[in-house]
């Protein structure tokens, strides 16, 4: 909490059940990325790239109005 950080979220499986055991969410949030979100995550790598260009060079106030 102690400096700033750009995050970048990615979601939680899909399941039938209401709970999600932990160890599942942990594969999940390392598992290589599908075919379909590898087309989503190309351009959110871009974005995020401006959102550090950002952050440099404009300051952190100026990358959370822009990004945020």
């Amino acid at each position: 909490e102690d400096f700033p950080r750009i995050r970048v979220g990615i979601g939680r499986p899909q399941a039938e059940a209401q709970s999600i055991s932990e160890d599942t969410i942990v594969r999940y949030v390392l598992s290589d990325f599908s075919p379909q979100e590898e087309a989503i995550i190309k351009p959110v790598i871009a974005r995020v790239s401006e959102a550090i260009d950002c952050f440099i060079t404009e300051g952190i106030e100026a990358a959370m109005s822009k990004f945020n």
